[in-house]
């Protein structure tokens, strides 16, 4: 399955955290136009089981277009898509996705609307033991926060913060797409936010 995932230049946080057993990920064809069907069934409570379906289509480029759709399981209450497009190496690009996904603080702040750039360059930046990566340099960044430039070249950019705003606490998918350099690796993860209700679950499970 990983090696699914590397080859399409994908990675997916099982449930809600890297470290969640309570997962069962499938891989389908659904016919002759290498369509592929992800399905994610997280049975955690006896009565149910929520399910999380997520559709792949393969273009002929090689890279993975999603449309994701995520239903309430363990506090889950929005799902973060991340999109790294730079100019080191595709392994580069999925591992710094991946960075950011996994980040706490990345995951609050998609659960509480917070339309700041800082938690996602400290992400960025935490160094992974068995890689060395070249070093960040300010002006070879950009971060958009739902399509929001929020970050630009060394610069912090100033939205419409009104309009931001309203589209975290609105929009059920947060994307943040950050571009290193030229770009030109594109690596992708998704993930899930960070409640006081996943923590509270977790905690009594």
């Amino acid at each position: 399955m990983q090696r699914i995932y590397d080859d399409l230049g994908m990675s997916i946080e099982p449930g809600c955290g890297p470290d969640t057993t309570d997962d069962l990920v499938s891989f389908a064809l659904t016919g002759t136009d290498e369509r592929v069907s992800i399905v994610n069934s997280l049975r955690y409570q006896p009565d149910g089981i929520q399910t999380c379906a997520t559709s792949l289509g393969i273009k002929p480029s090689g890279k993975p277009d999603f449309t994701v759709i995520t239903l309430p399981q363990q506090g889950v209450s929005k799902t973060l898509e991340v999109t790294v497009d730079s100019d080191v190496s595709l392994a580069y690009s999925q591992r710094v996705a991946k960075q950011i996904i996994n980040s706490p603080l990345v995951k609050t702040a998609a659960h509480g609307a917070i339309p700041g750039w800082g938690r996602i360059v400290a992400a960025m930046g935490k160094p992974q033991s068995g890689h060395v990566d070249p070093m960040l340099a300010p002006e070879q960044v950009e971060i958009a926060l739902q399509s929001h430039t929020v970050y630009q070249r060394g610069q912090a950019i100033t939205p419409d913060l009104q309009a931001l705003n309203l589209a975290l606490r609105r929009d059920k998918v947060i994307d943040i797409y950050v571009m290193l350099g030229a770009g030109g690796y594109l690596g992708r993860a998704w993930g899930c936010d960070l409640s006081a209700d996943y923590v509270q679950f977790n905690a009594s499970a």
